[in-house]
């Protein structure tokens, strides 16, 4: 069996010498950072497991077996072992790789994984029973239709729009905050596929080529002169994915933004005014594909910074050391109980910080905390809060 990106990493893979660094934070404090190994404590399970299990693949062993192949899926893909490895080893890289072997030889995605995958095959996104109800939102809101009415600003939502209420109230403050700082917004609505990242993190190329090329289509008809992302698996995924992919031969015409840059974007041009006074502690959580992989840290405390009244508490694990929520491509659906202890542990974090609010800029963290706090016997004081609300709550038009 041959991995996809062999040629790139065949060298520095055999270089892993099992020093378990990918598990900590790289400060000098050592901080656990990956949420499987300090689950089920296999080396399987951490990023030098899964480096090792790559190199016996590539020197031709033949055990690639249905316990292998959960090893490799139980797995967050949330980059922190990346950020740790003192030899610079692309982990997220080798264990999409893995991944992708195992769809080739029949051994994956895990079941659980295999009905979300046929709706996004079928229609476009992961919620097959909700179709025709994706661009509903534009309606309500009147939004422009992007590929009838030229705008400036194209708004990609993602799949969670039509999935949680929550990413409907975080829309809606997005619209609310961009519309009164003047941006001319329009959307794809019901042509509006999903990014795929859900599809290549499973290790379904062909299904996220698949969704892909659908969406540049339509995104490069649409022409608008920025796109801004709400989710940031959709911004990590369009922004370099899309952008980076030899299978692609298409790229997108116009810049990729997540809507935290834009907005701190607004506030430092002075056309969005955080006036309104909002007096509480808060903490933020740096969701993985926001953080880790797109590097954005800075926009959304400048956001929080820019509130008057917040008082914003950091919790031991930030920014790039950040731990994940536990809500992975696929984990709550095919590996409950991990899910669910991860997000309990990083909800014990944001507590211990005395924080009132745990403010994140993910629609899938927001959800999995809920799911946590849901979980709990004494649901703790904290209350999980969109950083959007947060921001359109305190904001005036200048």
């Amino acid at each position: 069996m041959r991995l996809k990106h062999q040629e790139f990493y065949e060298e520095y893979v055999h270089t892993c010498n099992r020093c378990k660094s990918c598990t900590i934070t790289d400060d000098s404090r050592c901080l656990p950072v990956c949420p499987s190994y300090a689950r089920y404590g296999f080396f399987t399970d951490c990023a030098g497991g899964k480096v090792h299990i790559a190199q016996k693949i590539m020197e031709g062993s033949k055990k690639v077996d249905p316990e292998l192949c959960e090893a490799v899926y139980r797995c967050l893909l949330c980059q922190a072992c990346k950020v740790g490895c003192p030899l610079t080893i692309d982990t997220y890289l080798v264990i999409r790789d893995l991944r992708e072997a195992m769809v080739r030889k029949g051994l994956g995605p895990m079941t659980a994984h295999r009905d979300l995958l046929t709706a996004m095959s079928t229609c476009g996104h992961p919620s097959g029973h909700l179709e025709g109800k994706r661009g509903q939102w534009i309606h309500d809101l009147q939004v422009k239709d992007a590929l009838h009415e030229h705008c400036e600003v194209l708004l990609y939502v993602g799949c969670n729009v039509t999935q949680s209420p929550s990413a409907k109230r975080s829309l809606d403050a997005a619209v609310s905050v961009l519309r009164g700082a003047g941006l001319d917004i329009g959307a794809l609505g019901e042509n509006e596929h999903c990014c795929g990242a859900f599809a290549a993190e499973l290790g379904d190329r062909a299904l996220f080529l698949k969704l892909a090329k659908a969406n540049m289509a339509c995104l490069n008809k649409a022409a608008p002169k920025e796109i801004i992302t709400t989710c940031p698996f959709c911004y990590a995924f369009l922004k370099t994915e899309y952008q980076e992919d030899a299978d692609l031969s298409e790229r997108l015409e116009c810049k990729v933004t997540h809507i935290t840059e834009v907005l701190s974007r607004l506030l430092t041009q002075g056309s969005l005014r955080t006036e309104r006074v909002i007096k509480k502690k808060v903490t933020y959580h740096d969701p993985c594909h926001l953080g880790r992989h797109a590097a954005v840290y800075d926009a959304p405390r400048m956001l929080l910074k820019g509130i008057p009244g917040i008082e914003l508490m950091e919790m031991m694990r930030n920014k790039q050391n950040a731990y994940c929520c536990g809500g992975g491509t696929g984990i709550h659906e095919a590996f409950r109980e991990f899910s669910q202890t991860t997000a309990l542990e990083r909800l014990k974090e944001a507590q211990e910080t005395g924080a009132d609010y745990l403010v994140t800029a993910c629609p899938h963290c927001y959800v999995q905390f809920q799911r946590g706090i849901s979980s709990m016997k004494t649901p703790p004081p904290l209350r999980v809060v969109d950083l959007l609300e947060l921001v359109e709550q305190s904001a005036t038009v200048a």
